[in-house]
């Protein structure tokens, strides 16, 4: 996650790309159902048009405790009924580097 999203002074907001997501999430307002494997709570979360406001979305971030570098992964578990399992690998799970021909590699 990046400050964007997580929030500067208490604004979050998420946006999935157009061309992955378009043919998973309606356009239009949509309510999004957020789950984590483990957890007995849920958020919803309003959407329009693949992008996802505060207020629940900030409530995620605050529960799970999700910070700048963390990777989110969505894994769509609900059609009819829009849910995504969150999927979080903090960010001292991995290193990432520059290697010396710019690449990146994983260490």
């Amino acid at each position: 996650m990046n400050k964007n999203i997580i929030g500067d002074k208490g604004t979050f907001a998420l946006d999935f790309d157009t061309l992955y997501a378009a043919p998973y999430l309606p356009d239009g307002e949509q309510t999004l159902t957020l789950h984590r494997t483990g957890w007995c709570k849920s958020w919803s979360a309003l959407m329009h048009n693949r992008r996802i406001f505060d207020g629940e979305l900030c409530e995620f971030a605050r529960d799970n405790r999700v910070l700048i570098g963390d990777i989110c992964l969505f894994e769509l578990v609900g059609i009819e009924r829009l849910a995504i399992m969150v999927h979080i690998i903090r960010s001292e799970q991995y290193c990432v580097a520059l290697s010396a021909d710019g690449g990146l590699m994983t260490t």
